[in-house]
């Protein structure tokens, strides 16, 4: 787990190892996981809020260069559908995590009228690669996470065709195999004496870890033949 940005140790002095490297960083008040860590499910809700809508940010950066009032816009238009939470405040601090960890850079200054100068930021080379290692990530690991696959499915466009396809191949193939040991398990305890209402939570998990595998695999394969 990275540690809060700037944790003192007992000397009072900030060690360095505990400062956030360049990667995705958590709003303030949120808990300080680092959104790629599937596994963590400390303060989960927030956690997947908060690292869905780095991430969304980041390919919305990557269409063009925009500033924080077009990308609030933008994410009322869009968000919802991948589950992203909207909030003028949220977005704004997002947006200067993203920029001081080098991931999104100033691009200009705008001012129209009267109204007060806007700072358009664009993505750079870091942020474009954390964005790409992120949308690999969820795709291929189907560590349950609803919000997380959503959002990388309504960016699965930023990747090319078919290393999208091997990613949900993969994730297919997971998917497949966590439903079989599922289902063994459940198997095991029936012949153990358990009635199936003390199972019938596994087995909702086989059903739609196949389900959604099944999914899965006609998706990469409409992306192979694209």
């Amino acid at each position: 787990m990275i540690p809060p940005e700037g944790q003192q140790h007992g000397n009072g002095h900030t060690n360095p190892r505990d400062q956030p490297p360049a990667a995705l960083a958590w709003v303030p008040q949120d808990p300080p996981i680092h959104p790629i860590q599937p596994d963590n499910r400390s303060g989960h809700a927030v956690y997947a809020s908060v690292a869905a809508r780095s991430q969304f940010l980041l390919g919305l950066f990557w269409e063009r260069p925009m500033h924080p009032y077009e990308l609030v816009a933008t994410l009322r238009e869009r968000g919802s559908a991948a589950g992203v939470a909207v909030k003028h405040s949220s977005v704004y601090s997002t947006v200067e995590r993203l920029h001081r960890h080098g991931l999104i850079a100033v691009e200009r200054a705008d001012r129209q009228g009267n109204r007060p100068e806007r700072t358009v930021y664009s993505l750079t080379p870091a942020g474009h690669e954390e964005l790409k290692s992120w949308l690999a990530e969820l795709l291929e690991d189907p560590t349950e996470d609803p919000p997380r696959f959503d959002a990388a499915l309504a960016l699965v466009g930023l990747l090319e065709p078919a290393r999208a396809a091997e990613l949900l191949t993969r994730r297919s193939k997971r998917l497949t195999a966590d439903a079989a040991d599922l289902e063994a398990i459940v198997a095991q305890l029936q012949v153990d004496g358990l009635p199936y209402l003390a199972v019938v939570e596994l087995d909702y998990r086989v059903a739609m870890s196949r389900a959604q595998a099944a999914w899965v695999r006609r998706l990469a394969l409409s992306l192979e033949e694209s």
